[in-house]
């Protein structure tokens, strides 16, 4: 049987008397909690996090900077692609033994000068599962371990290098 659906105006109406009640009885932290539960924040974060846990395909952000993530997404663009669909090539490259990712290398501190930002990408949650034990069964063969950042970012690279690397 379906749950019963509830009239939000009488269910808000509720917590805000179960609020006051809690105040009474001097139970501050409750009361707060319960005053949370009524605001937008809350409403809009909970949405949020329900739709992101059973999306089929959940955010991945992939450190970077600007000029590499403006690079990419200007590269995708002009291959009439996206980079979730390369992200995801990128996966299943990996899966089937066809690409494997370097270790990299770290820039020294301060070497930097751009501004840090995320590749966003969309995962399947099935495959970037698989990768994942992919990645664990590689940390011995390879001697480091890779994670599935390194391998998308290394993957959209060589997909679309950057001008000065080409």
């Amino acid at each position: 049987m379906p749950p019963k659906r509830r009239d939000h105006t009488k269910q808000r109406e509720l917590l805000a008397q179960a609020s006051e009640k809690l105040k009474a009885l001097n139970e501050e932290q409750l009361a707060d909690a319960v005053d949370y539960a009524l605001t937008d924040n809350y409403a809009d974060a909970a949405i949020y996090h329900r739709r992101e846990k059973t999306r089929k395909t959940p955010n991945t952000g992939i450190g970077s900077t600007k000029a590499i993530r403006e690079h990419l997404h200007a590269a995708a663009a002009a291959a009439d692609t996206n980079l979730n669909a390369i992200a995801n090539e990128a996966l299943h490259a990996f899966l089937d033994g066809t690409f494997t990712p370097q270790r990299a290398e770290r820039a020294a501190y301060g070497s930097v000068t751009d501004e840090a930002a995320n590749i966003n990408v969309r995962l399947d949650k099935d495959l970037s599962a698989q990768a994942r034990k992919r990645c664990q069964a590689l940390a011995d063969e390879l001697g480091w371990k890779p994670n599935i950042t390194q391998v998308i970012k290394q993957y959209l690279l060589m997909k679309f290098p950057l001008p000065d690397s080409e």
